[in-house]
């Protein structure tokens, strides 16, 4: 009882925030894919399998993330195997710990009455109480970072604690194994204890984490090795040029990207202790508002540059007090500082990286706040307990009514997705994250459709509610060659494509341009379309029932869809004119961004275009738009160095390559007008004229495909590959004097057999499907697929050919044996 008394305050505050958390707890995930990444490989750890994502085609051991939180996870994910709702609590409980360590921490160095301030102006910020209810590593982070800030202070004791040193050997580098910006802390701690003079301590630091680290390391990069497709790890990422060309310095690189950084998040981290909803980057997830919180806003905004003034005076003055006061004050500093150059150099922007450092500056506030009181010596009375308390929580009105807001928003989706999403709908803005019920949707794939199904999705929660069903996970970002590709390779049947924002949906470019597939819909539940994927070729549909987007010149969605048809159409001011207007009515979203960023490239407008590459730079949750950018501002570069060039090999060189990575961007006619280059200045560069060439034939470009032929003659008319184009052309004039539909079947499979020897295999794939829908008992056609993919090793699709060319019977009928070994061997995966 006398506990209870002593340390009632903090066991309120702590369970105020643990009952606020089970209110904001939904099937959600308020980052997709690392929530539900965590959790699948929770489960498999649980599960006794290791580090494995089993729910992709083909099961994944590359972890693309530090891997602790997933183990930290397995113990309540064996008994709710791929729950993110039990993540987010035993997540819950992690933030409980983290508000205690806190609180420890605060009243040793300060008081207590500070203590419970701290825990006050940390557990009911809404980025802990949102980042702590979410399947996040954030949160078990941050208690780390306040576990070994307390064993520090037990090591330097004039007895010190070996205890405290063993945990403190263990738990630094396992913070690095949390999140990879731990590293700051092992560096901060290991320069700390030299100074100092534990070197036995300090060394012991730095072979435990080199021993884990690099233990790791092996693991992931060296024995499992990167999965195809994989954008990589936070470290790979980080050392790609982004903000500079790739033959500049890595230094000016890092300079570059710091200062970006710095002013991008300059305005948004003034407010994050205060009042983190004054602004658009903090994660929305408030439906509609109040009269209170929004003149907190107007009222924050207006002062935001006085307190992006006197935060950092506060904590600068804590600084120096704990400077003064504390022997443990430079490891606190030299963490600090270490841990925000990690996040400015890191190339994506998001203000839950700087959400670590939120119990520091709250302690160096109130640790300044106490020195500058002392300074000018204030009135004893007015430092009573009871009257900083009440200051503290004056101060979080703000806060607590965005935590009101949070949990009532959350309330109103879990007490019916579907009429929210009604809701929701007639906003011109909302937060999507709302319209994605994923129950629902589970729940209607595991009654509707077969279990060997492979469902494509942007969004990884799909994975976690779709039993044992496969699903492709597919970047947003991808060109449209790659979606293509990916959807054929892996055999996928459905694409479940979410909204994005407005109306506008996830893949919805790549579907429109797309020339080889075809898009039906078979279920929408709110914000969330699923379709069947289907060839265009081979079974095309009456109407393609997936683009029902309007390209109006009233809403952002549709200036945006216009802009895109005219990059297409190579109207590029045009296109620049139309999507400006949308990025006045609709700023900071990536995909206008990035769809500017483009038209001004191939524009050739470099300095409007690295402007918004800089702009993009800044905007949060950009990771995937900012590939496609950083690919279009190399491609920019290129072809503005090949422009100042003189005649010659190189510049020909140059011109090709540009060509051929617009093509593979999902620009053909932006690429087909570059190659074109080539008949300009009659280049004698055989293969890029042999490309040009493909673009053009693909493109139907007869004119132009007439006068690389001309050329290309006239370098090497005994070319194989120029001989298999005249014969293309051949069979190109006989499909079109011929009515027959088994004729055509068959000059279409000899059409697919000199692009499969010509090692165009996804022309060859096309040629096949069309001459399966001229004929579909043509065996041979679906033999022909089949093998094509079993050389790529391509399975699933192989083993759907096959069972086709089987059902089709005659003589290219496949041994059951065959299927069998394929069934066999995808069992096994």
């Amino acid at each position: 009882m006398s506990s209870f008394r002593t340390h009632a305050g903090l066991i309120i505050l702590c369970a105020l925030f643990f009952v606020s958390g089970l209110l904001r707890l939904n099937d959600l995930s308020l980052y997709t894919p690392d929530s539900s990444r965590y959790v699948i490989w929770g489960t498999a750890l649980a599960e006794g399998k290791g580090y494995v994502d089993a729910t992709q085609p083909e099961p994944d051991r590359y972890v693309v993330h530090a891997p602790l939180y997933p183990l930290i996870l397995a113990p309540v994910e064996f008994f709710y195997p791929l729950s993110v709702e039990a993540a987010k609590t035993w997540t819950l409980l992690l933030g409980v710990l983290a508000l205690i360590l806190l609180y420890r921490l605060t009243s040793s160095l300060i008081s207590k009455t500070a203590a419970l301030v701290a825990v006050l102006l940390l557990g009911f910020n809404p980025l802990f109480l949102l980042y702590g209810s979410e399947a996040l590593s954030e949160v078990p982070f941050v208690a780390a970072v306040l576990a070994a800030c307390l064993l520090l202070e037990q090591t330097v004791k004039e007895r010190p604690s070996r205890t405290a040193a063993a945990g403190l050997a263990i738990l630094l580098p396992a913070t690095a194994l949390l999140r990879e910006p731990g590293i700051a802390l092992v560096l901060a701690a290991v320069f700390f204890l030299v100074l100092n003079r534990k070197f036995a301590l300090a060394g012991a630091i730095v072979a435990m984490t080199a021993l884990m680290i690099g233990g790791w390391y092996w693991r992931n990069q060296v024995h499992v090795g990167m999965s195809a497709g994989s954008a990589g790890s936070n470290l790979s990422i980080s050392g790609r040029h982004f903000v500079t060309p790739p033959d500049a310095s890595f230094a000016s690189e890092m300079a570059s990207r710091m200062w970006l950084q710095l002013k991008a998040y300059s305005s948004a981290l003034s407010g994050m202790i205060f009042f983190p909803y004054f602004n658009r980057e903090t994660p929305g997830l408030i439906v509609g508002s109040s009269v209170l919180f929004d003149i907190f806003r107007a009222l924050f905004v207006g002062v935001r540059y006085l307190v992006m003034i006197l935060v950092p005076m506060l904590a600068a003055a804590g600084i120096f007090d704990d400077f003064k006061w504390s022997s443990t004050s430079k490891f606190r500093l030299m963490f600090t500082a270490g841990y925000i150059a990690v996040i400015l150099l890191y190339p994506v922007h998001d203000v839950r990286f700087f959400f670590p450092l939120l119990p520091l500056v709250i302690y160096y506030m109130l640790r300044g706040a106490r020195h500058i009181a002392n300074w000018i010596s204030v009135l004893p009375r007015l430092r009573r307990p009871s009257l900083l308390i009440a200051c503290a929580l004056i101060v979080m009105i703000p806060n607590l009514e965005s935590d009101r807001l949070l949990i009532q928003s959350n309330s109103e989706y879990r007490e019916g997705p579907i009429p929210m999403y009604r809701k929701l709908s007639v906003l011109k803005e909302h937060p999507a994250i709302y319209t994605y019920p994923w129950s629902i949707i589970g729940r209607w794939v595991a009654d509707s459709l077969p279990q060997h199904e492979v469902i494509a999705s942007p969004a990884k929660e799909l994975a976690v509610v779709i039993g044992d069903r496969k699903m492709l996970e597919l970047d947003p970002g991808v060109s449209t060659p790659a979606f293509e590709e990916a959807l054929r390779n892996e055999h996928v049947g459905y694409l479940l494509a979410p909204v994005r924002w407005g109306n506008l949906r996830s893949y919805e470019f790549q579907m429109r341009e797309s020339r080889r597939l075809q898009f039906d819909v078979v279920c929408n539940i709110a914000g969330l379309r699923l379709m069947r994927v289907h060839s265009r070729y081979a079974a095309p549909s009456a109407g393609d029932t997936s683009l029902t987007g309007l390209a109006d010149s009233v809403t952002p969605a549709g200036l945006l869809r216009i802009g895109r048809n005219l990059i297409q159409e190579q109207s590029y001011t045009l296109a620049i004119q139309v999507l400006e207007h949308a990025a006045e009515m609709f700023p900071r979203r990536p995909e206008i961004t990035l769809n500017l960023l483009t038209a001004y490239a191939l524009s050739g407008d470099s300095a409007n275009a690295a402007a918004r590459f800089a702009e993009l730079l800044a905007l949060p949750q950009a990771g995937s738009s900012l590939f496609a950018a950083n690919a279009q501002m190399q491609l920019l570069r290129d072809v503005s160095a090949a422009r100042r060039m003189e005649e010659g090999p190189t510049r020909e060189l140059t011109f090709s390559r540009a060509a051929g990575g617009y093509w593979s961007l999902g620009y053909p006619r932006a690429a087909s007008t570059l190659a074109s280059e080539l008949t300009r200045c009659k280049s004698r560069y055989f293969l890029g004229l042999l490309w040009g060439y493909h673009y053009a034939y693909l493109l139907g470009d007869s004119i132009l495909q007439n006068e690389y032929l001309r050329q290309l003659q006239g370098l090497d008319p005994s070319n194989p590959v120029l001989i298999a184009f005249g014969r293309l052309r051949s069979l190109d004039d006989s499909l079109r004097c011929t009515s027959s539909a088994r004729e055509r079947s068959r000059l279409h499979l000899r059409k697919a057999w000199l692009f499969k020897e010509i090692e165009l295999n996804e022309d060859a794939l096309d040629e096949a499907e069309r001459s399966i829908h001229d004929d579909p008992s043509n065996g041979s056609a679906f033999m022909f697929q089949g093998e094509l993919y079993e050389r790529r090793n391509q399975l699933r699709s192989a083993l759907s050919m096959y069972k086709s060319a089987a059902s089709a019977g005659g003589e290219n009928s496949v041994p059951k044996e065959k299927i069998a070994e394929l069934e066999r061997k995808l069992a096994s995966m």
